[in-house]
């Protein structure tokens, strides 16, 4: 089944996706990437790249999950320890 609007692609790695994104994104996965756990209301929510950007991953709407603000930060620690080990330091 052929998309409705077009696949939302960052022009940059620091590129934020637009409201519309973060929506469609949210009813598709109504519940954390990570741990599961369905959103609160009032809680923040961060998108998060499925596939890391410094593992391959682009920054476009396909690779993007919605996540619970302390889940993203956590992963985000434990992948940093990974890249520093990776890098030697």
């Amino acid at each position: 089944m052929p998309r409705k609007r077009p696949e939302w692609i960052g022009k940059t790695d620091d590129a934020m996706p637009p409201e519309p994104v973060r929506t469609r994104l949210l009813a598709i996965y109504p519940a954390c990437y990570i741990c599961t756990r369905p959103f609160g209301d009032g809680e923040t929510v961060e998108l998060d790249h499925k596939v890391a950007l410094y593992k391959g991953g682009e920054n476009r709407e396909s690779n993007l999950r919605p996540v619970h603000k302390k889940c993203h930060k956590d992963k985000c620690r434990d992948e940093a320890a990974d890249r520093a080990k990776v890098n030697g330091m």
